[in-house]
């Protein structure tokens, strides 16, 4: 199986470039790094993974679906191992509060979901206006910019069918005008922490999807309205059960090698009927249910 998503071995990382900072909200550490891809060099933006938590597999999860189905991503995601020796800095990134996991890690290997990278800002930050300077914008503006994006709607299906938890405008890559890319999909199920457990999984429930309540409570004073966005959610919703049969061996590869049982069966069934039931659950969003 050509997997989507590689592990590449140590001996592709080529140099550490640089940590950023946290002013976006990214919850893990993140730095920047090239490497040798079977595509050729690239620069990727790499996430720091707990594996005792559910971050890593969800973040797969996210990557493949929304490939499935077609929705502007980073080109690229690969895991790598890299040591701790290699990245400069990992003490002082491990002090910070909330990084806590890895002050107890001094040596070896830590786990890193890498994504190529892709030049714009988060959405919730900044925004260039018109005249290219950068500003700072309201919730509304942003709302209003996004709501162009001819691909809004399909990520909102996406959303709801994987139930992400916590998909911000930040995790809105902003490449030009109307036009974005998703990354982070750190957590899923639960809006609280990357780790979920069986009992959390229910195929009928309406877990937090923020991009769908951005999406309902916008204020439509330009096209399109938020009916023709709500219709076209469920028209993608509709095509969600064929398009992820593409991805189903690799999907069924991570989570058999990442999730011991019964999570693994358990969340596999939780997707597949999620997929089923995803126009009816996004009828129930938009009170389109008689």
């Amino acid at each position: 199986m050509n997997k989507l998503i590689p592990v590449l071995s140590t001996n592709s990382f080529i140099r550490f470039n640089n940590w950023l900072d946290d002013t976006d909200g990214h919850l893990n550490p993140v730095f920047i790094g090239e490497f040798r891809h079977p595509a050729g060099n690239i620069e990727a933006f790499c996430k720091l993974y707990d594996t005792s938590k559910k971050g890593l597999i969800n973040e797969i999860v996210g990557f493949l679906v929304a490939h499935a189905l077609g929705i502007s991503q980073p080109h690229h995601a690969f895991i790598v191992a890299l040591p701790i020796s290699s990245l400069p800095g990992f003490a002082s990134v491990a002090r910070r509060k909330k990084n806590a996991w890895m002050q107890n890690k001094t040596a070896g290997d830590v786990i890193c979901f890498c994504t190529s990278r892709l030049d714009g800002h988060s959405a919730a930050i900044h925004l260039l206006a018109q005249e290219g300077v950068e500003k700072l914008i309201t919730q509304q503006e942003i709302a209003t910019d996004v709501a162009g994006w001819d691909e809004y709607s399909s990520a909102v299906a996406l959303d709801e069918n994987i139930a992400h938890a916590d998909r911000h405008f930040n995790n809105l890559l902003r490449l030009s005008k109307h036009k974005y890319a998703l990354i982070d999909n750190g957590r899923l199920i639960n809006s609280k922490d990357e780790t979920w457990g069986c009992e959390m999984l229910d195929s009928n429930q309406l877990y937090n999807n923020r991009l769908l309540r951005a999406m309902v409570a916008r204020k439509a004073t330009t096209k399109p309205s938020n009916n023709q966005l709500q219709d076209k959610a469920i028209v993608c919703a509709e095509q969600h059960e064929q398009k992820l049969k593409n991805i189903e061996e690799e999907l069924d590869f991570w989570l058999n090698a990442l999730l011991k049982e019964p999570e693994s069966t358990a969340f596999r069934q939780f997707l597949t009927d999620r997929t089923k039931g995803l126009p009816c659950l996004l009828r129930r969003r938009f009170h389109l249910l008689i």
